[in-house]
């Protein structure tokens, strides 16, 4: 079984997470200083998590190329502009975009969805100047490039797995497996509720979504493609003002949320 260590706190587990990348960034790098450590973002989103990590490569000399990738082309924009606010133009030009379904990164073609109308559809976005960086690639709304075998050095994610609407996430993971070269790092963060608070208002779907517990789950099913190191993990009350029944996490909830470390040996 894969070793777990808990946490008293979300920073100190945070900062363990970052502690994790850093360091599984600087073996790679180390090995062959010449190339940069090719990261890839699965499912990325508008996170606040990827300024600090490349803060920390940037501040160790560790050269990196990021690439975001996410379904939505929303999410992955506004991601990369949390970036752009941070970086130098030196450093923004190694980030790249790419939409993409994490349960294929080997299709030729993704059609990807129209979330959202006016300024937020896919055409406005790959036609828009500011975003040229989306332009190479791409195809009338469509994904046109593939992920080779062994494409990647480190894998990071923030709850890719979890969120996928079917629930099976097992093509998800093997394709993660697949794309990641011997000898790099898988480190992606999910999480789970462990007890619900009763008087939250749910929808009944969201409520038997509840009872699924991922974490345990996805790291077995990574276990049986990778080499397993860690689970970084911490329980805490959640807390929000939004009462949203359609959404399984709810005010009150008890909830875990875990670094998941394995290697490709």
């Amino acid at each position: 079984m894969i070793k777990e260590q808990m946490f008293d706190t979300l920073d100190e587990r945070r900062e363990a997470h970052l502690t994790a990348i850093v360091n599984a960034s600087r073996e790679i790098y180390n090995s062959n200083p010449s190339k940069q450590v090719r990261i890839l973002d699965l499912a990325t989103g508008p996170n606040d998590f990827n300024p600090l990590v490349i803060k920390r490569l940037v501040s160790g000399g560790i050269d990196y190329e990021l690439t975001l990738s996410d379904i939505s082309p929303t999410h992955f924009v506004r991601g990369y502009e949390n970036l752009k606010k941070i970086l130098s133009p030196e450093d923004i030009r190694k980030v790249k975009c790419i939409l993409v379904d994490v349960r294929d990164l080997r299709a030729d073609l993704v059609v990807v969805p129209l979330w959202g109308e006016g300024s937020n559809s896919v055409e406005s976005i790959l036609l828009n100047p500011k975003y040229q960086f989306l332009a190479g690639g791409y195809e009338d709304g469509k994904r046109v490039e593939a992920f080779e075998d062994e494409s990647f050095d480190l894998i990071l994610g923030s709850i890719p797995y979890s969120s996928i609407n079917t629930g099976d996430y097992s093509d998800a993971v093997t394709e993660s497996a697949r794309v990641l070269r011997e000898g790099g790092y898988h480190i992606v963060e999910e999480m789970q509720i462990m007890n619900v608070n009763p008087r939250a208002k749910r929808t009944s779907h969201a409520l038997a979504r509840t009872n699924i517990h991922y974490i345990d789950d996805i790291a077995k099913q990574l276990t049986d493609l990778l080499l397993p190191i860690t689970v970084l993990s911490m329980e805490y009350g959640y807390r929000t003002e939004e009462q949203v029944p359609e959404q399984s996490l709810q005010n009150g909830d008890l909830v875990k949320n875990s670094v998941i470390i394995h290697k490709k040996d």
